[in-house]
């Protein structure tokens, strides 16, 4: 039997919606929004997204997990929106579950600019989004953690930094990648997991994105930070996690610029 077969793939929809389903759905329970033109802005692991009317972006979500990740964004996103110096998404439409449709989904104003994942920035031009970027990773982590408890963010659930949890997948997918052809020797692979296994660091806690690389940072025409979005994963963590998006997408000559404004970080 092909290994497609004999495995479920994780990203497809436990509940898939067409355009045409979504029109009905927002048009019923938004009828200011009628007659709503929709486009399809594409899949995402838990949602499906749609433009309406060039206006808003309403997002339904794919697999039951998602729904408690929609559901944290309605309560913190409008309580943290002031306090951060980048736009994020603000809720505005809160869609009910139907008999077509199990779930509730959100609507909220488009955010101006591109993914940075899209926009082909250069060295200089990410090294200035550093500053940016550093003004607002210093704001999300300094809101106040018992605040973020109040009005909703939930704690790590998942163990997102319990590396050792992680290994025994990691190496199977490094097997796979080795037997299509994509790595030519996985040994130095599983050798660096092997010997970061037992990692630990002391627990921190703020309020984190949980989720932060390119493809969730918005840039405008002049290439300068525009908006943060997809805030599914926030939750009360480790600032660690944001912080991984100094490494994988700010040049070498943009980091030491970001720790300069964002503040001093332990070895950990």
């Amino acid at each position: 039997t092909p290994r497609a077969t004999r495995e479920p793939k994780p990203w497809i929809a436990e509940h898939a919606i067409s355009a045409m389903q979504a029109q009905v759905l927002i048009e019923k329970q938004f009828p200011q929004l009628a007659p709503a033109s929709i486009h399809t802005l594409g899949d995402g692991w838990d949602n499906t997204a749609f433009l309406v009317n060039r206006t808003y972006v309403f997002r339904f979500p794919r697999r039951h997990i998602a729904v408690q990740c929609l559901e944290t964004e309605l309560r913190v996103l409008p309580e943290i929106a002031a306090s951060l110096p980048v736009a994020i998404p603000m809720p505005v439409f809160a869609g009910q579950p139907e008999a077509s449709f199990p779930w509730p989904f959100s609507g909220y104003e488009i955010l101006a600019g591109t993914t940075a994942c899209h926009a082909n920035l250069d060295e200089t031009q990410r090294q200035t989004i550093a500053v940016q970027l550093a003004h607002f990773l210093k704001s999300l982590h300094c809101f106040s953690p018992p605040k973020a408890a109040q009005i909703g963010a939930p704690p790590d659930l998942i163990g997102r930094l319990d590396f050792a949890s992680k290994v025994p997948e990691l190496q199977r997918q490094l097997d796979e990648l080795h037997r299509v052809g994509l790595i030519e020797n996985a040994n130095r692979w599983h050798a660096l997991l092997e010997a970061t296994a037992g990692a630990r660091t002391q627990p921190k806690t703020a309020l984190v994105h949980g989720d932060l690389y390119m493809r969730h940072l918005l840039v405008d025409a002049a290439a300068e930070l525009s908006g943060v979005i997809d805030w599914g994963d926030v939750h009360l963590g480790d600032p660690a996690l944001d912080l991984s998006i100094v490494y994988s997408f700010l040049p070498p000559t943009g980091r030491d610029l970001f720790w300069r404004i964002y503040g001093d970080v332990d070895a950990d």
